[in-house]
């Protein structure tokens, strides 16, 4: 850094040095003699070894903490900035960095994320309607005989028969109807998940995504994200049941004083079924990103997000109540519009309304959730794996897969 003190002939510059010290120094006139000012003076020396040099790191005292990663958001001047070849610097990220990359894969690949998520819900929004119409009217019919109905066996069994008449069909029907929604809603996730991941891990080098190349990587993923993810709802559901034939025998054998046993085995197994769900986070993203096989991804979520269980739910805790809020905002305007005296006689223009908010909220918030999840999935396999080695290495290598990272061997600091 040259700091001059004056100005002409006679200025007098500070020279700072890489290590910090300060060497004064005159400007040198080949015409001046040593008597004129900005002569060469006596006892001024030629500058120190390392004049405008940087000294080497040295790998044995590397400043970095851990095994010599540089924390997130910093890096220090002996060393060089990490590489940015794509919507994130290769080095562990931030939650500014994981938000910031988000957005940066939306904006560099929207077919396969914004516009594909978009198309998927709205058709899952017009197969709701069309379920939510073939009930619409049994289900009006229903419940104006629950309030003209009293207690009186008569008006019991007539119930009986508008119930009947409202749903014509056996029970399992309606079951079945059920059932087919849900999977239809499974489904749905990962037509959204498969390419929106492809997208992301593309995007940490700076690769584009067309909608039917993302389509095209997410294929062989797609049935697997679904038996996943139904896997996963059986196995949460599994703990709710037991706990409720628990509660009636309980209640049944001590009455009330079975409360205090179960609110306390209902915490219990809410906080394991936390604590197991923040560990397999990374599941889906893994199915696609490395075509895993359903028991291969489970191990190695549970691999990857050792150590980092509070990290990767204060994470998710954080962004998820921000998209609920915007998105609670945003879906409160199908009641803004019913407040509107004379809409209230659209009631099909309004549940129309209400159906097309939903859709784009949820696949906004779907989106935004499985990126930041395929970014802190990179995030952890630099950490643990030195991710960041191997993109580097796959920038110019033609024989990569199509999704980075994807063959990355395990370098495992640990």
């Amino acid at each position: 850094m040259d700091t001059p003190n004056g100005r002409g002939r006679g200025a007098v510059t500070i020279h700072t040095t890489q290590q910090g010290h300060k060497v004064d120094s005159m400007p040198q006139d080949p015409t001046a003699s040593p008597d004129e000012p900005g002569g060469r003076q006596p006892g001024w020396g030629p500058p120190p070894p390392s004049w405008g040099s940087t000294p080497p790191p040295n790998p044995e005292q590397s400043p970095y903490p851990g095994p010599g990663l540089p924390p997130p958001g910093s890096w220090y001047p002996q060393f060089p900035r990490p590489a940015k070849p794509g919507v994130v610097e290769l080095r562990p990220l931030a939650l500014s960095d994981l938000l910031d990359g988000t957005f940066a894969v939306f904006r560099r690949s929207p077919m396969p994320t914004l516009v594909n998520a978009a198309v998927v819900q709205l058709a899952m929004g017009v197969l709701g309607l069309v379920f939510l119409g073939w009930l619409f009217e049994p289900a009006m019919g229903l419940e104006d005989a629950l309030l003209s109905v009293s207690v009186d066996a008569g008006d019991l069994g007539e119930l009986e028969g508008t119930f009947n008449e409202a749903f014509p069909y056996p029970w399992y029907l309606y079951a079945a109807a059920v059932l087919l929604v849900l999977l239809a809603q499974l489904f749905a996730y990962a037509l959204v998940a498969g390419p929106a991941t492809a997208a992301a891990m593309r995007a940490t080098l700076d690769r584009p995504t067309s909608w039917r190349q993302g389509y095209g990587l997410a294929r062989p993923a797609i049935p697997k994200l679904v038996g996943v993810e139904l896997l996963l709802f059986l196995v949460g559901l599994v703990p709710v049941l037991l706990l409720a034939v628990l509660g009636v025998l309980l209640f049944s054998a001590w009455g009330i004083g079975a409360l205090a046993p179960m609110l306390l085995l209902g915490f219990a197994a809410a906080l394991a079924l936390l604590w197991a769900g923040v560990r397999l986070t990374l599941v889906p993203v893994l199915l696609v990103s490395q075509s895993l096989t359903i028991r291969g991804a489970l191990a190695r979520s549970w691999r990857l997000t050792r150590g980092s269980w509070w990290r990767i739910f204060g994470i998710v805790l954080v962004v998820a109540l921000v998209v609920s809020v915007l998105g609670g905002i945003v879906a409160s305007i199908p009641g803004v519009v019913a407040s509107i005296p004379g809409s209230t006689g659209n009631a099909w223009l309004l549940l129309a309304l209400t159906v097309v908010v939903n859709v784009l909220v949820t696949a906004v918030s779907t989106l935004i959730m499985q990126v930041l999840l395929t970014l802190l999935q990179v995030d952890l396999r630099i950490r643990h794996e030195r991710l960041d080695q191997a993109l580097l290495g796959e920038l110019n290598d033609p024989a990569a897969h199509a999704i980075p990272g994807h063959d990355a061997a395990d370098r495992s600091l640990a």
